[in-house]
């Protein structure tokens, strides 16, 4: 169970920043904003990310983990188109 609160906030915060940066660019949006839209505060965005880089950073790694993950799903003989 706190595993899974665990994964929904950090979730929420990734969706919030995420949002906020394509929104207003990477350099106009600041921790602030995004704990605003998360709501939750300073002090728990800083539990789950280091800097708002860190959000960035982690979701391109998930994603290229589900991206890997995708890829040695395919059938081994199947061409790459």
């Amino acid at each position: 169970m706190a595993e899974r609160k665990r994964q929904l906030v950090s979730s929420e915060l990734t969706e919030a920043a995420l949002q906020l940066l394509a929104r207003k660019g990477f350099d106009a949006v600041t921790i602030d904003e995004i704990v605003t839209t998360a709501g939750v505060s300073r002090r728990t965005f800083f539990r789950y990310f280091a800097s708002k880089e860190d959000v960035v950073v982690q979701f391109l790694a998930d994603m290229g983990v589900g991206i890997h993950a995708e890829l040695a799903a395919r059938p081994e003989g199947e061409p790459p188109s």
